[in-house]
Protein backbone atom coordinates (compact mmCIF):
# COMPACT_ATOMS: atom_id res chain seq x y z
CA UNK A 1 0.00 0.00 0.00
CA UNK A 2 2.75 2.62 0.88
CA UNK A 3 4.44 1.64 -2.25
CA UNK A 4 1.44 2.36 -3.97
CA UNK A 5 1.13 5.73 -2.35
CA UNK A 6 5.22 5.97 -3.16
CA UNK A 7 4.56 5.35 -7.41
CA UNK A 8 1.63 7.52 -7.17
CA UNK A 9 3.38 10.65 -5.62
CA UNK A 10 6.30 10.05 -8.09
CA UNK A 11 3.98 10.44 -10.85
CA UNK A 12 1.85 13.37 -9.84
CA UNK A 13 5.45 15.19 -9.30
CA UNK A 14 6.84 13.91 -12.91
CA UNK A 15 3.39 15.46 -14.39
CA UNK A 16 3.49 18.75 -12.78
CA UNK A 17 7.24 19.15 -13.27
CA UNK A 18 6.28 18.27 -17.24
CA UNK A 19 3.57 21.25 -16.81
CA UNK A 20 5.92 23.84 -15.46
CA UNK A 21 8.34 23.14 -18.15
CA UNK A 22 5.78 23.37 -20.71
CA UNK A 23 4.14 26.27 -19.09
CA UNK A 24 7.57 27.63 -19.40
CA UNK A 25 8.48 27.15 -22.70
CA UNK A 26 5.47 28.86 -23.83
CA UNK A 27 6.57 32.01 -21.57
CA UNK A 28 9.75 32.13 -23.09
CA UNK A 29 8.39 31.87 -26.88
CA UNK A 30 5.81 34.88 -26.03
CA UNK A 31 8.50 37.07 -24.74
CA UNK A 32 10.20 36.54 -28.02
CA UNK A 33 7.38 36.40 -30.40
CA UNK A 34 6.99 40.16 -28.62
CA UNK A 35 10.39 41.72 -28.89
CA UNK A 36 10.53 40.61 -32.19
CA UNK A 37 7.25 42.45 -32.70
CA UNK A 38 8.86 45.27 -30.94
CA UNK A 39 12.44 45.14 -33.36
CA UNK A 40 9.64 44.51 -36.72
CA UNK A 41 7.99 47.69 -35.84
CA UNK A 42 10.90 49.47 -34.87
CA UNK A 43 12.96 48.62 -38.39
CA UNK A 44 9.99 49.55 -40.37
CA UNK A 45 9.37 52.67 -38.93
CA UNK A 46 13.26 53.52 -39.43
CA UNK A 47 12.74 52.44 -43.31
CA UNK A 48 14.60 49.66 -42.89
CA UNK A 49 12.28 47.12 -44.63
CA UNK A 50 14.40 44.51 -45.29
CA UNK A 51 15.48 43.46 -42.34
CA UNK A 52 11.78 44.09 -41.07
CA UNK A 53 10.68 41.44 -43.20
CA UNK A 54 13.66 38.99 -41.76
CA UNK A 55 12.35 39.99 -38.21
CA UNK A 56 9.10 39.02 -39.43
CA UNK A 57 9.90 35.85 -40.77
CA UNK A 58 11.75 35.11 -37.87
CA UNK A 59 9.05 36.09 -35.79
CA UNK A 60 6.57 33.68 -37.62
CA UNK A 61 8.28 31.10 -36.94
CA UNK A 62 8.51 31.87 -33.19
CA UNK A 63 4.85 32.21 -33.33
CA UNK A 64 4.58 29.02 -34.91
CA UNK A 65 6.99 27.16 -32.52
CA UNK A 66 4.74 28.68 -29.49
CA UNK A 67 1.58 27.71 -31.42
CA UNK A 68 2.92 24.20 -31.74
CA UNK A 69 3.96 24.05 -27.88
CA UNK A 70 0.43 25.97 -26.90
CA UNK A 71 -0.96 22.45 -28.53
CA UNK A 72 0.62 19.91 -27.48
CA UNK A 73 0.36 21.90 -23.73
CA UNK A 74 -3.73 21.53 -24.33
CA UNK A 75 -3.66 18.61 -26.16
CA UNK A 76 -1.80 16.71 -23.32
CA UNK A 77 -4.21 18.32 -20.07
CA UNK A 78 -7.09 17.55 -22.56
CA UNK A 79 -6.14 13.58 -22.07
CA UNK A 80 -5.45 13.89 -18.60
CA UNK A 81 -8.84 14.91 -18.28
CA UNK A 82 -10.24 12.47 -20.01
CA UNK A 83 -8.14 9.61 -18.42
CA UNK A 84 -9.44 10.70 -15.02
CA UNK A 85 -12.95 10.80 -16.42
CA UNK A 86 -13.00 7.84 -17.09
CA UNK A 87 -11.87 6.62 -14.31
CA UNK A 88 -14.27 8.39 -12.25
CA UNK A 89 -17.09 6.92 -14.66
CA UNK A 90 -15.21 3.03 -14.17
CA UNK A 91 -15.29 3.92 -10.31
CA UNK A 92 -19.31 5.41 -10.45
CA UNK A 93 -19.95 1.80 -12.20
CA UNK A 94 -17.93 0.01 -9.69
CA UNK A 95 -19.81 1.62 -7.18
CA UNK A 96 -23.25 1.31 -8.23
CA UNK A 97 -22.81 -2.41 -9.04
CA UNK A 98 -21.83 -2.84 -5.33
CA UNK A 99 -24.88 -1.11 -4.23
CA UNK A 100 -27.13 -3.41 -6.28
CA UNK A 101 -25.28 -6.61 -5.75
CA UNK A 102 -25.69 -8.76 -2.51
CA UNK A 103 -21.74 -8.81 -1.48
CA UNK A 104 -22.16 -12.27 -0.05
CA UNK A 105 -23.70 -14.41 -3.11
CA UNK A 106 -23.23 -12.19 -6.16
CA UNK A 107 -27.04 -12.07 -6.87
CA UNK A 108 -28.90 -9.04 -7.28
CA UNK A 109 -30.07 -7.34 -4.11
CA UNK A 110 -33.55 -6.18 -3.16
CA UNK A 111 -32.90 -2.40 -4.44
CA UNK A 112 -31.95 -3.85 -7.91
CA UNK A 113 -35.46 -5.73 -8.12
CA UNK A 114 -37.25 -2.55 -7.83
CA UNK A 115 -35.68 -1.05 -10.13
CA UNK A 116 -35.99 -4.46 -12.78
CA UNK A 117 -39.62 -4.51 -12.02
CA UNK A 118 -40.57 -1.18 -12.25
CA UNK A 119 -39.07 -1.58 -16.02
CA UNK A 120 -40.25 -5.51 -16.48
CA UNK A 121 -44.22 -4.98 -15.07
CA UNK A 122 -44.16 -1.39 -17.35
CA UNK A 123 -43.29 -3.49 -20.37
CA UNK A 124 -45.95 -6.64 -19.50
CA UNK A 125 -48.26 -4.09 -19.17
CA UNK A 126 -47.85 -2.53 -22.54
CA UNK A 127 -47.22 -5.71 -24.10
CA UNK A 128 -49.54 -7.93 -22.32
CA UNK A 129 -46.80 -10.00 -21.68
CA UNK A 130 -46.96 -12.56 -18.80
CA UNK A 131 -44.39 -12.57 -15.98
CA UNK A 132 -44.30 -14.08 -12.84
CA UNK A 133 -42.52 -13.94 -9.26
CA UNK A 134 -41.07 -16.89 -7.33
CA UNK A 135 -39.80 -16.46 -3.58
CA UNK A 136 -38.48 -18.94 -2.28
CA UNK A 137 -37.16 -19.59 1.46
CA UNK A 138 -34.45 -21.57 2.98
CA UNK A 139 -36.14 -24.46 5.46
CA UNK A 140 -34.65 -24.26 8.73
CA UNK A 141 -32.05 -21.71 8.50
CA UNK A 142 -31.87 -20.61 11.72
CA UNK A 143 -30.77 -23.83 12.90
CA UNK A 144 -28.58 -24.66 9.93
CA UNK A 145 -26.60 -21.86 11.57
CA UNK A 146 -27.07 -22.55 15.41
CA UNK A 147 -25.78 -26.04 14.69
CA UNK A 148 -23.26 -26.07 12.31
CA UNK A 149 -22.32 -22.31 12.51
CA UNK A 150 -23.04 -19.06 10.31
CA UNK A 151 -19.96 -19.84 7.80
CA UNK A 152 -21.31 -23.05 7.08
CA UNK A 153 -24.30 -20.93 6.85
CA UNK A 154 -23.19 -18.74 4.28
CA UNK A 155 -21.62 -21.19 2.35
CA UNK A 156 -24.79 -23.09 2.25
CA UNK A 157 -26.02 -19.14 0.35
CA UNK A 158 -23.70 -19.39 -2.16
CA UNK A 159 -24.29 -22.74 -3.50
CA UNK A 160 -28.14 -22.17 -3.43
CA UNK A 161 -27.41 -18.78 -6.07
CA UNK A 162 -24.79 -21.28 -7.57
CA UNK A 163 -27.04 -24.21 -8.27
CA UNK A 164 -29.81 -22.29 -9.66
CA UNK A 165 -28.13 -19.16 -11.45
CA UNK A 166 -26.62 -21.90 -13.87
CA UNK A 167 -29.97 -23.53 -13.98
CA UNK A 168 -32.11 -19.88 -15.07
CA UNK A 169 -32.82 -18.47 -18.45
CA UNK A 170 -30.43 -15.49 -19.56
CA UNK A 171 -33.89 -13.41 -18.93
CA UNK A 172 -34.81 -14.13 -15.82
CA UNK A 173 -33.69 -12.00 -12.97
CA UNK A 174 -32.19 -13.60 -9.21
CA UNK A 175 -32.22 -11.71 -6.39
CA UNK A 176 -31.57 -12.15 -2.60
CA UNK A 177 -33.99 -10.58 -1.09
CA UNK A 178 -32.30 -10.76 2.71
CA UNK A 179 -31.24 -13.90 4.81
CA UNK A 180 -32.50 -16.67 3.53
CA UNK A 181 -35.25 -15.58 1.05
CA UNK A 182 -34.68 -15.30 -2.23
CA UNK A 183 -37.10 -13.55 -5.34
CA UNK A 184 -36.97 -15.18 -9.18
CA UNK A 185 -38.89 -12.51 -11.57
CA UNK A 186 -39.25 -14.38 -14.74
CA UNK A 187 -40.62 -12.34 -17.67
CA UNK A 188 -42.48 -14.02 -20.31
CA UNK A 189 -43.76 -16.68 -17.87
CA UNK A 190 -47.16 -17.55 -17.05
CA UNK A 191 -48.35 -19.48 -13.60
CA UNK A 192 -47.85 -22.89 -15.18
CA UNK A 193 -44.65 -22.16 -16.28
CA UNK A 194 -43.41 -20.39 -12.85
CA UNK A 195 -45.02 -23.31 -11.41
CA UNK A 196 -42.52 -25.60 -13.05
CA UNK A 197 -39.79 -23.08 -12.54
CA UNK A 198 -40.96 -23.37 -8.48
CA UNK A 199 -40.95 -26.86 -8.59
CA UNK A 200 -37.42 -27.07 -10.34
CA UNK A 201 -35.91 -25.16 -8.02
CA UNK A 202 -37.05 -26.93 -5.07
CA UNK A 203 -35.45 -30.28 -6.56
CA UNK A 204 -32.49 -28.31 -7.50
CA UNK A 205 -31.89 -27.16 -3.83
CA UNK A 206 -33.01 -30.80 -2.09
CA UNK A 207 -31.02 -32.81 -4.52
CA UNK A 208 -27.98 -30.77 -4.44
CA UNK A 209 -27.54 -28.96 -1.47
CA UNK A 210 -26.26 -30.76 1.89
CA UNK A 211 -25.54 -29.64 5.04
CA UNK A 212 -22.94 -32.56 6.54
CA UNK A 213 -24.72 -34.91 4.57
CA UNK A 214 -28.29 -33.37 5.95
CA UNK A 215 -30.49 -32.44 2.98
CA UNK A 216 -31.60 -28.35 2.70
CA UNK A 217 -35.20 -28.01 1.66
CA UNK A 218 -37.04 -24.63 0.25
CA UNK A 219 -40.19 -23.67 0.26
CA UNK A 220 -41.73 -22.11 -2.44
CA UNK A 221 -44.02 -19.44 -3.24
CA UNK A 222 -45.19 -18.54 -7.00
CA UNK A 223 -47.84 -15.87 -8.15
CA UNK A 224 -48.72 -14.26 -11.75
CA UNK A 225 -48.88 -10.74 -12.46
CA UNK A 226 -51.74 -9.41 -13.39
CA UNK A 227 -52.20 -5.30 -15.02
CA UNK A 228 -54.70 -4.63 -12.11
CA UNK A 229 -51.86 -5.36 -9.63
CA UNK A 230 -49.66 -2.74 -7.93
CA UNK A 231 -46.06 -4.12 -7.75
CA UNK A 232 -46.30 -4.52 -3.39
CA UNK A 233 -49.34 -6.50 -4.49
CA UNK A 234 -48.04 -8.57 -6.84
CA UNK A 235 -45.08 -9.43 -4.30
CA UNK A 236 -47.50 -10.25 -1.45
CA UNK A 237 -49.18 -13.04 -2.98
CA UNK A 238 -46.01 -14.82 -3.63
CA UNK A 239 -44.80 -13.88 -0.28
CA UNK A 240 -48.67 -14.87 0.76
CA UNK A 241 -47.99 -18.83 -1.38
CA UNK A 242 -44.94 -19.16 0.53
CA UNK A 243 -46.58 -18.24 4.12
CA UNK A 244 -48.85 -21.19 2.81
CA UNK A 245 -45.89 -23.71 1.74
CA UNK A 246 -44.30 -23.01 5.01
CA UNK A 247 -47.15 -24.07 6.75
CA UNK A 248 -48.02 -26.92 4.23
CA UNK A 249 -45.10 -29.07 5.82
CA UNK A 250 -42.42 -27.28 4.06
CA UNK A 251 -40.31 -28.19 1.03
CA UNK A 252 -43.14 -27.60 -1.44
CA UNK A 253 -44.43 -25.12 -4.00
CA UNK A 254 -47.27 -23.25 -3.48
CA UNK A 255 -49.38 -20.54 -5.38
CA UNK A 256 -51.65 -17.61 -4.89
CA UNK A 257 -53.88 -16.85 -8.13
Amino acid sequence: MEDLKEDLLISRNKEKYVRNIQKLIVFILSVIAIISLGIIYKYIVTNNPLLGIKTLIFFIIVMAADIFVLYKFIHNEVQQINMKLAKLEEENLRLKEEVLVDKLTGAFNRRKLQEIADIELERSKRYSIPISIIIFDIDDFKKINDKHGHSRGDIVLKNITKVITSKLRKTDFFIRWGGEEFVILAPETNIQGALILGEKIRKLVSENIYVALERVTVSVGVAEYKKELTYKEFFDNADKALYIAKNSGKNNVKFVD
